[in-house]
């Protein structure tokens, strides 16, 4: 059998769909979260090779970030060019805040808070 793994599809807002794809360590790096808890949860189903898929209605583009920050990487700062264009840098970064308590990422949550307003390119993890 494989690596339990968890695939996150995402509508994104050009109604395509992303998906992001969890390892068994990426999945309980922050535990606990939403991703651990949903993969322990029976309400998914689960194929023959232990992978389970869920569906996420959150926006595609900050959800990019979690596999970085659950593989140990530094996530911050962002790059100039990664921004949405439908948000300010610092909206965004509220959301990502906001996104990072949904998933119960709270090392995460500290990252982000931790980013002075406006000055997304100050911090590194």
């Amino acid at each position: 059998m494989l690596d339990p793994t968890l695939f996150l599809t995402n509508p994104d807002t050009h109604s395509h769909w992303r998906t992001l794809v969890l390892s068994r360590d990426q999945l309980y790096c922050d535990a606990p979260n939403y991703f651990a808890l949903l993969f322990r949860g029976s309400g998914l189903s689960e194929t023959t090779n232990g992978t389970k898929e869920a569906v996420l209605h959150r926006d595609p583009h900050l959800l990019q970030i979690s596999p970085s920050y659950l593989s140990g990487y530094p996530v911050m700062p962002l790059p100039e060019n990664w921004f949405p264009r439908y948000m300010s840098k610092d909206v965004a970064l509220l959301n990502l805040i906001a996104d990072a308590r949904f998933y119960g990422l709270g090392g995460l949550v500290v990252v982000f808070r931790a980013a002075p307003a406006g000055q997304t390119d100050a911090l590194f993890l």
